[in-house]
């Protein structure tokens, strides 16, 4: 499946790259600079695993998430080899975003739902034994806004750079749902409550798919050096869709799409200062 998600994206990833090269290639003539960098770390993941707005569940379904970012930054004219004027009010606190990100995390049923609320022990126990995975991998743009002058912290001035951003996401996703108690699948297609949760019957669809994300995010860039920053970073990313995790419950108490939120940190490079 992984091999599978991968060859969905693969056109993806060329055209991220190919950008960036064509960026870098006719930079000199730009009146912009260029940042690129890595972010990673772990992962919320928000779905029909458990029930929603437990501690239990919110802590217990973790991942991991990795990206690539790419800035193109207004506030140094890398033409002129100087930087904006503080009256140049948009170049001195918004920059461009561009990234590619890769999250995977293991999930499992936790909580209520499981533990309390369920009078059948067998249907409790169609929980138990049931787990799952979630891959995601997206590709998108979008700006990051610095209340503070980008200006004055890029000349030593200040350490900290607070900004908060938001960015339209392609996304593709795979997942696969299992049980040791049998095959899901069939259970779904048999209507078999001793395998697959009464809920999930008619809602377990593994086959994967594409959707938007919509990506949220603050934090703070710290000064390390003349061409480099650490960032400290949170995101708040919500799906077009509810089959993130391979699960869509049947019921009205399914009311809201999958979504992540992810605690990162990251280096990021200047090329052009």
């Amino acid at each position: 499946m992984f091999n599978l998600l991968m060859m969905n994206t693969k056109p993806l990833i060329l055209v991220f790259f190919a950008f960036l090269l064509a960026n870098t290639s006719i930079q000199a003539q730009k009146a912009f600079s260029q940042e690129a960098g890595v972010i990673l770390g772990p992962i919320q993941f928000r779905g029909d695993y458990g029930l929603a707005g437990e501690s239990e569940t919110n802590y217990g379904n973790l991942g991991f998430g990795f990206g690539v970012v790419h800035y193109i930054n207004f506030a140094y004219n890398q033409r002129r080899g100087s930087y904006v004027r503080a009256s140049e009010y948009l170049k001195d606190h918004f920059k461009i975003r561009s990234e590619i990100n890769f999250f995977t995390a293991k999930l499992n049923h936790f909580g209520k739902i499981k533990d309390d609320q369920i009078a059948d022990p067998t249907q409790a126990n169609t929980l138990d034994e049931m787990e799952g995975d979630a891959r995601v991998f997206e590709i998108g743009t979008g700006f990051e806004y610095f209340p503070l002058s980008i200006v004055d912290f890029e000349l030593g001035y200040t350490r900290f750079a607070p900004y908060a951003g938001f960015n339209v996401h392609y996304a593709t996703y795979n997942s696969n749902s299992s049980s040791s108690l049998g095959d899901l699948d069939i259970a779904q297609q048999e209507g078999d409550e001793d395998i697959l949760f009464g809920t999930f019957i008619g809602g377990l669809d593994n086959t994967g798919g594409s959707t938007y994300s919509l990506v949220f995010n603050a934090g703070t860039r710290y000064r390390i050096g003349e061409t480099s920053d650490l960032l400290i970073d949170f995101r708040f990313i919500y799906y077009g869709t509810d089959l993130l995790d391979g699960l869509e419950p049947v019921g009205p108490q399914n009311q809201d799409n999958d979504w992540i939120t992810w605690l990162n940190v990251g280096y990021i490079y200047y090329f052009d200062l």
